[in-house]
């Protein structure tokens, strides 16, 4: 069942529907345990001190490569030419580009 809602959000997904899904969002949507209970496990990993570091770095990364996953979809399934997907492209590539500047040229 969660394979099959997976491949239809991947083919069908575009900035509209996503964008409706996002407005109606409730808190019984929130409550699903897909969501819930990674989010439980990454604040028991900050709890414990030996793996805080590990859930630090998943409350980074996770939230960007979600969006980064829906950003691709929806422009695999949309035209960038419309002003929403474009938006979401142009945030997604300063994300990346501010993520290669934090990373490469001020790591030194």
């Amino acid at each position: 069942m969660l394979v099959e809602n997976i491949k239809q959000f991947i083919n069908t997904a575009d900035f509209d529907t996503v964008f409706y899904w996002i407005s109606n969002a409730d808190l019984y949507t929130l409550l699903n345990p897909y969501i819930l209970i990674p989010i439980f496990i990454i604040f028991a990993l900050i709890a414990y001190p030996k793996t805080s570091h590990l859930g630090q770095q998943l409350i980074l990364y996770v939230p960007a490569g979600v969006y980064l996953f829906v950003t691709v979809i929806v422009l695999k399934n949309d035209s960038i030419s419309e002003i929403g997907p474009f938006i979401m492209a142009m945030i997604l590539f300063f994300m990346i580009i501010g993520w290669l500047i934090w990373t490469r040229l001020l790591n030194d």
